[in-house]
């Protein structure tokens, strides 16, 4: 953590990449708040940890594509990543507006 801590104090930006769901991500890594950008669920979520920001960066899947890969015994699936990140149920508490300005930009 001193490493980063020291890359950040050298003014760099720290963006931490992760395949965990947002909600277990902070639960866990009370530290999140060092870094600028986190982009969590595989790819699905950017999260600001400063602002508490909160984008969704992909569509939920379709209830019949999940409903098959079901079938087929897919597993682990965790379909309900991107569905509740598009649905905006059971987001955690500190979940808020989307970082884009209005042109869509990263601030």
């Amino acid at each position: 953590m001193r490493t980063l801590e020291r890359l950040a104090a050298s003014g760099r930006k720290l963006i931490l990449v992760t395949g965990r769901e947002l909600d277990e991500l902070l639960a866990v890594f009370p530290e999140i708040g060092m870094f600028d950008r986190v982009v969590a669920e595989n790819g699905a979520v950017l999260y600001t940890p400063k602002t508490k920001a909160y984008r969704t960066l992909g569509e939920a899947p379709s209830r019949a594509f999940v409903s098959e890969l079901l079938r087929r015994g897919v597993e682990p699936l965790h379909p309900y990543a991107a569905a509740k990140s598009a649905s905006r149920a059971n987001q955690p508490k500190t979940r808020t507006s989307s970082p884009t300005d209005s042109s869509g930009s990263l601030p």
